[in-house]
């Protein structure tokens, strides 16, 4: 994903959603997380690829690491991000839209 792309998110967020700074930058953090597990699967490396498997498998591996409140911002940092690109015809579909951030504990 190009990095401009990443910063057009960000000031969405912030301007259109009118989401606050902190939110936007704990969105910010969580995305990088996930993106840089997402590089590190070698047969995963474009966003677009992306399936609800790869996106539960990343959940799998910060559940440990963080809590369940945090895993659930993960979810819904991923969500909101692919439903952007989905607005943005970037990609067809969400792989995350059926991920209930409820049900992540």
């Amino acid at each position: 994903m190009s990095e401009s792309l990443f910063f057009e998110y960000l000031y969405y967020l912030e301007t259109i959603k009118c989401l606050s700074t902190n939110t936007v930058s704990a969105y910010c953090a969580d995305l990088t997380n996930y993106f840089n597990y997402l590089t590190s699967k070698s047969t995963l490396t474009q966003l677009t690829n992306a399936t609800e498997d790869t996106i539960l498998a990343y959940i799998a591996s910060i559940k440990n690491s963080y809590s369940a409140t945090s895993v659930r911002r993960h979810i819904v940092s991923i969500k909101i991000f692919y439903q952007y690109l989905v607005d943005r015809r970037i990609v067809n579909t969400n792989p995350a839209i059926a991920l209930d951030p409820i049900k992540a504990e």
